[in-house]
């Protein structure tokens, strides 16, 4: 699958997303360390993903997983991993949605759910599924943003 300006894996940034000081970003390899701390920080929410699993499916372009960096003034704030699904008319996974919680409540999730739908539009996907452990105060964000359960 050609993911085009999606594509994590070519090493070329591409603003996917703006508003202001905001933009959204296909990731590169010199995000792996942001990616990782904040995964680590969120590992009760988000679980974990090995570096290798990055490495190969994402950077590597393996499995078209891609993921997509949120930053404000130039500074990381949050990332999302998805899976693109099988084909088009199926839904994408988001599989991590992480955001500093320092910056929590600030629209940068949002921008980053503007990006998912934009490759769902691109892609011809049927939209995007998530798990959510029912405990987490995530849960409302998810909410307002019209998924459910």
């Amino acid at each position: 699958m050609n993911l085009g300006r999606f594509d994590c894996a070519t090493g070329l940034i591409n603003i996917l997303y703006s508003s202001g000081d905001l933009i959204v970003r296909n990731s590169t390899t010199a995000d792996l360390l942001f990616i990782d701390k904040l995964q680590k920080d969120n590992a009760h929410a988000v679980g974990f993903i090995q570096r290798t699993i990055w490495e190969r499916y994402v950077f590597g372009g393996e499995r078209n997983f891609v993921v997509f960096v949120c930053e404000k003034n130039n500074d990381p704030v949050g990332y999302i991993l998805v899976t693109p699904g099988l084909s088009a008319g199926r839904y994408i996974k988001i599989q991590q949605i992480a955001v500093r919680d320092d910056a929590r409540r600030l629209d940068y999730g949002s921008a980053l759910l503007a990006v998912v739908r934009d490759f769902c539009n691109t892609f011809n996907r049927a939209g995007a599924t998530l798990r959510c452990r029912v405990d987490l105060e995530s849960n409302k964000f998810w909410q307002a943003l019209g998924f459910y359960n």
